[in-house]
């Protein structure tokens, strides 16, 4: 983050570049119009954790690796392109190749895993300490908008599904129960309250939570097949977004209360999430009202941006897809979190 402020400091005298309360990084020119559009380009610097065992030379989760064709490494895509971009663009303001009229970029501290996400300061911020235009306001968020083939697509989403994470503790027999209620919650972490000192290892290929299914989740089968007094550990209440790659299963002589969590990555709204949890005692990762998703396709289609997409696309040969973001990003935190007024 420091680094980001010294490069957007230096590239862009004319703007106000400063940490907000959240410890999110904002560099806002210090002449806005407005009456004219205005544009917040949105990346985050934080990154999920790694497990070195699962990567293949010469790829290192830490070490990135780049050659002519490709860079690897923890959190590339998701989101250091999208700091990188910011970066580059004030580079080339620096350069006089571009001029950045009515852009605010912001670089956001925390919005991987389970807590209250930083971006929430923004959203609190539009419209007070950070300026709206009476035209049109813009977020872009600019995470995970590659396809990584050739030719490149770019992906526009006006939806993002929802990324509601809760942590349930009791016994297995009532887990299984709560687990078989909850169709649509995929398990995550599960950690008894006793330690395991001899299990047997099961494996499978982990990954975002956002890219597997449920059924294709081995923890779910090995938890609906558990006996009554077995011990189950697996992933990270830290790292909530990834599906854990080893499993272990130890048996014991009685039943032990574990901490299950669960993660929600639909279109459900808090009133269906509500429903769903009802009568099951929870304690939510990170406030649900956060973690609901939007769909504003409608209002991209009616927008006359979606106009200029459509003609830079026929221009430049700019492959464009439209479709929806299977994860959660802070287009969601700062969504949710607008006041009527705004």
């Amino acid at each position: 983050m420091l680094y980001c402020q010294e490069v957007l400091s230096q590239n862009l005298p004319d703007f106000l570049v400063e940490f907000d309360t959240g410890g999110n990084l904002i560099a806002q020119p210090k002449q806005i119009n407005t009456k004219a559009d205005l544009v917040y380009l949105s990346a985050h610097i934080d990154t999920v954790d790694a497990n070195p065992d699962e990567w293949d030379a010469p790829f290192n989760p830490w070490q990135p690796y780049e050659d002519a064709h490709e860079i690897v490494a923890r959190g590339v895509s998701d989101c250091k392109a999208g700091v990188a971009y910011q970066l580059w663009l004030s580079d080339l303001a620096k350069q006089n190749e571009l001029t950045l009229h009515n852009i605010i970029f912001t670089i956001t501290r925390k919005e991987e895993g389970a807590g209250e996400k930083s971006a929430v300061h923004i959203a609190k911020a539009l419209g007070q300490t950070l300026p709206l235009s009476q035209a049109n306001n813009y977020l872009w968020v600019l995470e995970n908008n590659t396809y990584v083939q050739e030719p490149t697509v770019l992906c526009i989403y006006a939806s993002e599904r929802s990324s509601y994470l809760i942590e349930l503790e009791n016994t297995l027999p009532q887990l299984q129960k709560n687990l078989q209620q909850l169709r649509h919650w995929n398990p995550v972490v599960i950690k008894p309250s006793i330690p395991i000192k001899n299990p047997v290892i099961h494996e499978q290929i982990g990954g975002h939570i956002c890219s597997v299914e449920r059924d294709d989740n081995l923890l779910t089968k090995l938890i609906l097949n558990a006996n009554k007094n077995d011990l189950l550990e697996a992933g990270c209440a830290d790292n909530p977004a990834i599906v854990p790659s080893q499993i272990l299963v130890e048996q014991h002589h009685k039943a032990i209360k574990h901490k299950l969590i669960l993660s929600n990555r639909t279109f459900d709204s808090i009133e269906a999430v509500n429903n769903q949890l009802k009568n099951i005692t929870y304690t939510p990762m990170k406030p649900l009202v956060d973690s609901m998703g939007f769909d504003l396709e409608q209002q991209l289609t009616d927008n006359a941006i979606s106009a200029l997409l459509n003609r830079v696309a026929q221009e430049s040969g700019l492959h464009i897809k439209r479709t929806f973001n299977i994860g959660g990003s802070d287009a969601s935190i700062i969504y949710r979190r607008l006041n009527d007024e705004t």
